[in-house]
């Protein structure tokens, strides 16, 4: 279980991107005081824990009626990771997919600013800490891992995400906001090398199975 725990740990931290998140979590709790940040921050967290829990356990459920494999979710996940990173890295508009429903067609202001209690969930819980990156590693790590450290990975990404919501503020104003994009900035760049294995791990296993036919 050990052995394998970094293998499931080190995708999940670089999907959820936990230092890449804090600025967003910042400027979507600007109006709320230092109580209401921490219990935006315990809300947010939670609604991850319960449908990132779902996912988990739903995985084997799910692959049966949609009739795929492990192979398939690996070359689909992968592409989806690389496209992640690749916006991310080149435009950076991480911040922009996250509250593109709370504004206009044309990507003007909206005209009635969310309210600080209204984010917790959305898009503070989903999809700002478990989005789609994350839920597909999810999927993978289960199906690669097992459960045990598939939920242990998870408990402790969540809890890593717990603490840079409480404490990243504190660190951005030590360090600046520039120290936190140049660290996603890198981030981007190892989620954009483990899509590209994922596909390569997927293909490989598709060839072998149909080889093996």
């Amino acid at each position: 279980m050990l052995s394998k725990f970094p293998d499931a740990f080190l995708p999940l931290f670089i999907a959820i991107d936990a230092v890449g998140i804090v600025p967003i979590f910042m400027s979507l709790t600007a109006g709320a005081t230092l109580v209401q940040r921490r219990q935006l921050a315990v809300q947010a967290v939670t609604t991850a824990l319960g449908v990132a829990l779902v996912i988990v356990f739903a995985g084997n459920a799910l692959f049966g009626v949609l009739g795929i494999d492990l192979n398939d979710l690996r070359v689909s996940g992968g592409i989806l990771l690389l496209i992640i990173a690749i916006v991310d890295l080149i435009f950076g508009e991480k911040t922009q997919r996250t509250t593109d429903g709370m504004g206009d067609h044309d990507g003007d202001a909206p005209e009635t600013p969310p309210q600080p209690n209204s984010v917790g969930i959305v898009p503070l819980g989903i999809p700002l800490t478990l989005g789609p990156a994350a839920i597909t590693t999810l999927l993978l790590s289960q199906q690669s891992y097992g459960y045990p450290v598939t939920l242990l990975s998870l408990g402790l990404n969540l809890a890593i995400v717990l603490g840079a919501f409480y404490y990243g503020p504190w660190l951005l104003e030590k360090f600046g906001e520039n120290t936190a994009k140049v660290l996603a900035k890198v981030v981007n760049l190892f989620l954009a090398a483990i899509g590209v294995a994922m596909i390569r791990a997927g293909i490989a296993g598709m060839i072998t199975a149909y080889l093996q036919l």
